[in-house]
Parts: C-alpha cells; sequence; structure tokens
C-alpha cells in the first residue's frame, strides 16, 4: 500500500512532461481534428469532409500545374543542351 503513494507521486510530474511534448501536443491534434469531423449525431459532418475534399482537390491541381511546369523545364534544358 505505501508503494502505491511514491509511484503516483512521480507519474504526476512524468505524465506532465509527457503531455507538454510533442508526442502530447500530436494526440491533441489527433483528438481535435477527429472532433471537428463530427456532427452532434456523432456521425461525420459532410460540410468539413466536402471542405476537406475540395482542399486535396485543390492541392492535386495545383501540384499537376507544376509537374507539367517542370516537365516544360526540362525539355528546354535538354534540348538546350543538345544543342551545344
Amino acid at each position: 500500500m505505501w508503494v502505491i503513494i511514491p509511484v503516483l507521486a512521480l507519474l504526476i510530474p512524468i505524465s506532465a512532461i509527457v503531455l507538454n511534448s510533442a508526442v502530447g501536443k500530436a494526440i491533441a491534434d489527433t483528438i481535435r481534428s477527429r472532433n471537428r469531423t463530427l456532427d452532434s449525431t456523432g456521425g461525420p459532418d459532410l460540410r468539413a469532409l466536402e471542405n476537406r475534399v475540395l482542399k486535396l482537390e485543390q492541392e492535386s491541381r495545383d501540384a499537376g500545374d507544376k509537374l507539367l511546369k517542370l516537365e516544360d523545364e526540362n525539355d528546354f534544358f535538354r534540348r538546350l543542351l543538345q544543342n551545344k
């Protein structure tokens, strides 16, 4: 019984350190993001999911545009080096 008291006394500062670390903050962010995507019934919030999909689609289009630009630049530099 007396062993439990010092163990609990040591667990309090250890848990505070862990929860204040990057791991604790990542866990908190995960919990927050789950709560944001649920509506009042506990199901997925369709607006939040729709906004997330729209954002991902835009990022995908942007990445595709950047890829096309890089391909064009690559072709230009390849032709430039072949002409020298």
